[in-house]
């Protein structure tokens, strides 16, 4: 048996100035609030609605995890929710931390989607599992580029 990936779409996601939560026992947390965006794929397209957050947690090796929700609303008016968690362990402390960050250097960030719909045309996205790979765009916007597992 081999596995494979079938691109499903590329969402852009544009945040919000971060709220500080500060050192936790668990690491330092911020959330950013969701305000919009885009998503674009043969299956599956739309906008991102404004609403949702990525609680993010800098550990302590520098290691960023995600958890974030968000919804998402498709071109023929179909509501998701997703939530999406995953971690980034090279580029995104630093800038969080104010340092510069070599961004020819590639990215490690990966999560991994979770979609949650009631209309039954969309119900296959509940039916699979989806990766992602997690790359910056302009300040304050993540794009993700979602891949079912075949």
């Amino acid at each position: 048996m081999t596995l494979g990936l079938e691109h499903l779409t590329t969402i852009t996601v544009q945040l919000d100035d971060q709220h500080v939560i500060g050192q936790t026992p668990h690491g330092f947390r911020r959330v950013s609030p969701v305000i919009g965006g885009s998503f674009e794929g043969a299956r599956l397209s739309g906008i991102v609605l404004p609403g949702g957050a990525d609680w993010n947690l800098v550990l302590a090796d520098g290691s960023i995890e995600f958890h974030a929700r968000y919804t998402l609303a498709t071109h023929d008016g179909v509501l998701i929710s997703v939530t999406n968690e995953g971690i980034e362990r090279r580029v995104m402390a630093k800038l969080f931390a104010g340092e510069l960050a070599d961004l020819s250097e590639p990215m490690y960030g990966r999560t991994v989607p979770r979609f949650e719909v009631g209309d039954g045309r969309y119900s296959w996205l509940a039916a699979s599992i989806f990766v992602a790979e997690l790359t910056l765009g302009r300040p304050a916007e993540a794009i993700l580029d979602v891949f079912e597992v075949t």
